[in-house]
């Protein structure tokens, strides 16, 4: 598991604007691969790869999320349809 301070180290030395550390997650903002509104979603980057499915919180339609965190723990969120 990693430290707060690794992860706001992670989020932050990588200018990653759209993110916030909100204990040990991170807020990142996603197109919804459904209606293409930008939503925000939680991710949690202590688990270094991860598959989910959370709904828009405008369409409501299930969006599948894989989640890497790599080795310079920089976040990838790759977002599409559930039956994709």
């Amino acid at each position: 598991m990693r430290s707060p301070e690794a992860i706001k180290r992670a989020v932050l030395g990588f200018g990653m604007v759209n993110a916030e550390v909100l204990m040990g997650r991170v807020e990142k903002r996603i197109t919804c691969p459904y209606c293409g509104e930008v939503i925000t979603v939680l991710i949690d980057v202590s688990v270094s790869e991860q598959y989910y499915t959370e709904d828009c919180s405008v369409c409501c339609q299930p969006i599948a999320l894989d989640v890497v965190v790599d080795e310079t723990e920089a976040i990838e969120v790759y977002a599409r349809q559930e039956n994709e």
